[in-house]
């Protein structure tokens, strides 16, 4: 379908520039040179995004990602008309609307960045350009090509790239008239309006503003805010932003630092550290091979679609696995450290195949997260669930060995003692009375059916003061029995308000 692409061309040397995960006129590299050869040739250019069916009918497709990516669009859109250009859209398979627009105008080159997590996509395209003879240009992106896959030599060539020159944006590009983009809505997409609120507002721009925000500060952000790469990957995903912009950015400001202080600053250190492994992960999937999807998971237990609601609602009654999707649903991102765990948790005590399991999560993101399809499943599976769930625990008292971030994103346990915040359900009957917390009521089993409890209300309660990562201390401890006063919350964190019968979310 290309209902937005009608205009009239008397040019016989067209130049389509395809947009993807690339959503910038920054430090492109495929708009560059569509934009030289254009004028080199006296050809124009036609940028162009195509909305493809397939990618939203899955698991992995949400509406939070569709607002995302169309506000990132529409960004794009504005960057294009202040050049001279405009953004035009289309719906259908890529293949079919490429062969359509050669028939119909004959085109001159295809350019166009590396797609590695769209590997239908980019072998249908080639497989077309092939047949048709149109000359294709593909240009790396982030690094990260299907070219090389030894990991040094990856790396060499992934430093080469980061250190080069950034490519300025052209002040102009050559374009026939084009008429205003045809956007579509997630209804013609079939997709289920989404229960998540926004997460992250789509657009260079706030991606920008974020880079800058972080970069002023320059330290660790407090227990429960996500670090800058973890909120930046949405962003880099969509290519609003470049990996080489952000690098360099980050080195500058780390340079900065230790001139000025004559010290490192671990926080940016972290940083560049992050963002090489966001860019590893993403070589990753250049270089594994198209599998077709996963069948459903066999011999899933019957109650297995309410557990795996409790689960996506931070309700599943494992502390930290609650604490990291509450933290996905409001940020619409996932820690990097966190998501072995998550993703363990789904196929380890739910029962889903990884593939599985890595579409529900990414659906509750913002936007794919390369990280995520990196991440190597735990080898558990032939234990038995209390030996997975205890692996869990470990792991739990090894992320957050002081409970900080549990307490700040799983408040009903806020009062509880370090020694059993990390398994509730095994703590003495004189921990849970004094904290208040009654098993399977106030705070679920592990695994336990507990479908009704929505995430909004939980996140309603008034959280504990969230200390900087470098304070963080122990909470101390009760004696046993010992008084304690009434808790100060005015409300319990599970009722909706009693006039308007709504739930609220407070950051």
């Amino acid at each position: 379908m290309l209902s937005s692409l009608f205009y009239i061309c008397s040019m016989s040397r067209l130049h389509v520039l395809w947009f993807s995960n690339d959503l910038r006129v920054h430090d492109h590299a495929a708009l560059t040179a569509a934009c030289r050869a254009a004028e080199r040739e006296g050809g124009e250019v036609l940028p162009l995004y195509v909305f493809d069916p397939k990618d939203w009918q899955g698991e992995a497709a949400s509406a939070r990602q569709f607002d995302f990516l169309l506000e990132s669009l529409r960004d794009l859109d504005k960057a294009l008309r202040h050049r001279g250009s405009a953004l035009q859209v289309a719906l259908g398979a890529p293949e079919t609307v490429l062969l359509d627009l050669h028939r119909r105008l004959g085109l001159t080159a295809l350019h166009l960045h590396e797609m590695p997590g769209l590997h239908h996509q980019t072998q249908a395209i080639e497989t077309l350009c092939r047949r048709a003879g149109i000359p294709l240009r593909m240009h790396g992106q982030n690094g990260v090509t299907s070219a090389l896959t030894a990991a040094s030599d990856w790396r060499q060539a992934w430093r080469a790239t980061m250190t080069a020159p950034r490519l300025t944006a052209p002040a102009h590009i050559p374009s026939p008239p084009l008429t205003p983009a045809d956007w579509p809505d997630a209804k013609r997409l079939s997709l289920a309006p989404s229960w998540l609120l926004p997460a992250q507002k789509g657009g260079r721009g706030p991606a920008i503003e974020l880079l800058r925000s972080e970069l002023d500060r320059a330290q660790a952000p407090s227990i429960g805010t996500p670090s800058l790469m973890d909120r930046l990957s949405a962003y880099l995903s969509l290519g609003t932003v470049s990996v080489r912009e952000v690098w360099q950015a980050l080195q500058k400001a780390y340079a900065a630092e230790v001139a000025g202080q004559n010290k490192a600053n671990p926080y940016l250190r972290d940083q560049l550290g992050a963002l090489e492994h966001w860019c590893q992960s993403a070589q990753h999937m250049a270089n594994k091979p198209v599998a077709s999807a996963n069948p459903p998971t066999a011999n899933a237990s019957p109650d297995i679609s309410a557990k795996l609601r409790a689960w996506k609602n931070g309700r599943c009654g494992v502390p930290i696995v609650d604490a990291g999707m509450r933290a996905i649903l409001v940020h619409g991102s996932a820690a990097a450290s966190l998501q072995p765990v998550l993703l363990d948790y789904a196929e380890q005590i739910l029962g889903l195949n990884r593939t599985d399991a890595l579409a529900h999560l990414t659906s509750l993101c913002t936007a794919a997260d390369p990280r995520l399809g990196a991440v190597t499943a735990d080898a558990i599976s032939s234990r038995s669930p209390r030996a997975r769930l205890q692996q869990m625990i470990r792991a739990s008292k090894a992320l957050d060995p002081d409970g900080v971030y549990i307490r700040y994103w799983v408040p009903e346990l806020a009062d509880l003692p370090t020694e059993y915040l990390h398994a509730p359900s095994d703590a003495p009957v004189h921990a849970l009375i004094e904290s208040d917390i009654v098993i399977g009521q106030t705070y679920p089993n592990p695994g336990a059916e507990d479908a009704a409890s929505a995430i909004p209300a939980l996140l309603s309660a008034p959280r504990p003061a969230a200390p900087t990562r470098q304070t963080s201390a122990k909470p101390a401890k009760r004696p046993p029995m010992a008084p304690r006063p009434r808790s100060k919350r005015a409300t319990k964190p599970h009722q909706p308000d009693p006039k308007t019968g709504q739930l609220s979310l407070i950051f």
